[in-house]
């Protein structure tokens, strides 16, 4: 199963994790349960960024990173004097 091999790989590393999954019910669902699995394992889960998603008017990961490399990253670039699209 993938979502073991995930589980597996990832409780292999020995660090603290961030589960980011887009903010609807199937991903809930299994955000869930991978967040149980990896605590059964002693893998420390940190849900701090997920909370951040869930209460952001983002409810999907691709809004939120488009909106961190347009809105965030180029305005920074801009400010810094960098050049267009490097």
């Amino acid at each position: 199963e993938p979502e073991e091999d995930f589980i597996e790989e990832v409780a292999g590393q020995g660090k603290e994790v961030i589960l980011l999954f887009d903010a609807n019910r199937p991903s809930n669902e299994l955000a869930a349960r991978v967040e149980s699995q990896l605590q059964q394992r002693k893998v420390r889960v940190n849900p701090r960024f997920r909370k951040l998603l869930l209460t952001s008017k983002f409810k999907e990961l691709g809004g939120l990173l488009s909106f961190l490399h347009k809105d965030v990253y180029d305005s920074a670039r801009k400010h810094e004097g960098a050049p267009e699209g490097v």
